[in-house]
């Protein structure tokens, strides 16, 4: 595996906003949005997409049943279908709401994984979804922002797809932050900001904390990955990042180093609308997930499931009926449980602006194609 980029040299927070007012820590793509001199900035967040088109053929003529299992090759026909159905109007018009809000001083969009379907089974095709996705969304804000896209579980499937992203996000990602990228781990920075993007899919945690630990002395630490860090209150609990139980240490090491940070953590992958804020001796860490999964109209108008942290682990446990499942769950659950003071869980979709500066950090959720926020939620303050 080739040597990837060092974005972050060591540096003291003296040196960080040094070279921020020399105008070195901007994103490559910066320059299309004019000179800024404040480091209070906004960013555009999307979850999850899922693009596709109808007719199906479109991505999917490879497509079919012949080596795959019947029941699976259903289930991702009617993800065919539900996508198809979100991106013949609803999605576009998420987008359109999205560029309306967008503040004066967006620096850049920052999609969180599943930026397509994938199971395209042939790699031409599967990048010319990506490029296709890409350029839909990129065009949604006038061409204006540089794209940032983290790897999802569906960027990757089908036959081939995951050289195929490989290689396409490199190259892409690389000339949209302006700075070499050799891997789908990396990181950037904005501003006094550091922006680490991990691939949750294989996970190297030697490789995430080497990152992490490069950025010692920015303002912000911003973790970017598909599948959330801290578990969620889902059926697929397990299916996060270093969540198998053979990465159970290296995650609790992760989590507390980012406590000490007071790191914010940024995914998507569960199609939902879920904060959390931990607190423990190590310190402080909040995580939220968003979604753009619009499936259906009423997903814009839902009312939060939970505004306590009481109500996490209750969502499903009582769905799990394998007994060492739910006691695994039970495990899982109880590993956040034990330092959650905020949780806030919604099953719906919409569109987020981020806002950074050195007071706070605050994201603002927009249900549907809402040009009216419903939620607002601070990731990160001056409070103690």
């Amino acid at each position: 595996m080739k040597k990837q980029h060092e974005a972050f040299p060591r540096l003291g927070r003296r040196d960080w906003l040094k070279g921020c007012a020399a105008g070195a820590l901007c994103l490559g793509g910066c320059a299309s949005l004019g000179r800024h001199n404040s480091d209070d900035y906004s960013v555009v967040l999307l979850g999850d997409t899922h693009y596709d088109t109808f007719p199906s053929s479109t991505y999917h003529t490879h497509y079919d049943n012949d080596r795959k299992a019947e029941w699976l090759w259903r289930v991702q026909r009617a993800e065919f279908m539900r996508n198809g159905d979100m991106w013949a109007e609803r999605c576009p018009r998420l987008l359109k709401a999205s560029a309306a809000c967008l503040p004066s001083d967006a620096r850049f969009v920052l999609q969180l994984g599943d930026l397509v379907q994938g199971d395209c089974d042939d790699q031409p095709t599967h990048k010319l979804m990506l490029d296709d996705a890409m350029q839909l969304m990129k065009r949604a804000y006038a061409g204006r922002l540089p794209f940032v896209a983290v790897e999802g579980n569906h960027d990757i499937r089908g036959d081939g797809a995951c050289e195929a992203y490989h290689a396409w996000s490199n190259a892409t990602m690389g000339r949209e932050l302006g700075q070499t990228v050799e891997s789908t781990t990396y990181s950037f920075r904005q501003g006094p900001d550091a922006w680490v993007v991990v691939d949750f899919n294989c996970p190297d945690p030697d490789r995430i904390n080497r990152l992490v630990d490069e950025t010692e002395g920015a303002r912000h630490l911003f973790l970017v990955t598909h599948g959330p860090l801290v578990f969620s209150d889902s059926g697929s609990f397990r299916w996060s990042l270093l969540g198998a139980p053979k990465y159970n240490e290296a995650r609790r090491a992760l989590i507390a180093k980012l406590m000490r940070r007071r790191a914010i953590v940024l995914a998507g992958h569960t199609h939902v609308i879920d904060f959390k804020r931990l607190k423990s001796i190590e310190g402080e860490l909040t995580q939220f997930i968003t979604s753009a999964v619009w499936t259906d109209e009423q997903m814009a108008f839902s009312k939060p499931l939970y505004t306590d942290p009481k109500g996490f682990g209750s969502l499903n446990e009582s769905r799990i009926t394998d007994e060492r499942a739910r006691a695994d769950f039970r495990a899982c659950i109880a590993e956040v449980a034990q330092n959650l003071v905020e949780y806030w869980f919604a099953v719906a979709a919409g569109h987020v602006t981020l806002a950074v500066s050195d007071r706070s950090v605050k994201a603002t959720f927009y249900p549907g194609d809402a040009r009216t926020p419903s939620q607002m939620f601070e990731l990160s303050s001056t409070r103690a």
